[in-house]
């Protein structure tokens, strides 16, 4: 499905979903006992759109349209332990556009079957879904720089 209508990324980069060919998609959500959720998103290149892409870049920066500046301050410095292909990363939050990110991916294209798994903890005071604006999924960009320029394909992948 198409991501809900809004400004984001909220920046000058190109939006269109066929100006690149990376997505993500939602492999794995399992609540703990505690009520904290491991995440697990892959990374990766849709051959539908792969044949028509030139050039072929990676992916720097992945950010999400999340609630991070909500009056509600259940969302805020939720993500924990975020990894990308085993190598630990952190979550960096921008309140004045609501989103959190996550930066210097250095994924690399190298060819239609690239991919990398995005892993990340959520404490138990917000959930994929309330952290996505209750929408039922997650509205992303892929960005191949980590600047607010470039291009940034928005997406949106589904929360089970």
């Amino acid at each position: 499905p198409p991501p809900p209508p809004s400004g984001f990324p909220f920046c000058d980069c190109n939006r269109d979903p066929y100006a690149s060919p990376w997505r993500v998609a939602l492999e794995d959500l399992q609540v703990q006992p505690d009520g904290s959720s491991l995440v697990s998103l892959r990374l990766y290149v849709d051959p539908e759109v792969d044949g028509s892409f030139f050039p072929k870049s990676g992916v720097m920066k992945l950010e999400f349209n999340g609630r991070v500046a909500d009056p509600d301050p259940s969302c805020r410095q939720t993500v924990k332990d975020a990894r990308i292909d085993g190598r630990a990363m952190s979550a960096t939050y921008e309140n004045d556009r609501q989103v959190f990110k996550f930066t210097n991916l250095g994924v690399t294209y190298q060819g239609a079957d690239t991919s990398a798994m995005i892993t990340f903890r959520l404490t138990s005071t917000c959930s994929l879904d309330t952290l996505c604006f209750n929408r039922g999924g997650c509205t992303y960009a892929p960005f191949n720089t980590n600047t607010r320029s470039g291009l940034c394909p928005v997406g949106f992948f589904e929360v089970a």
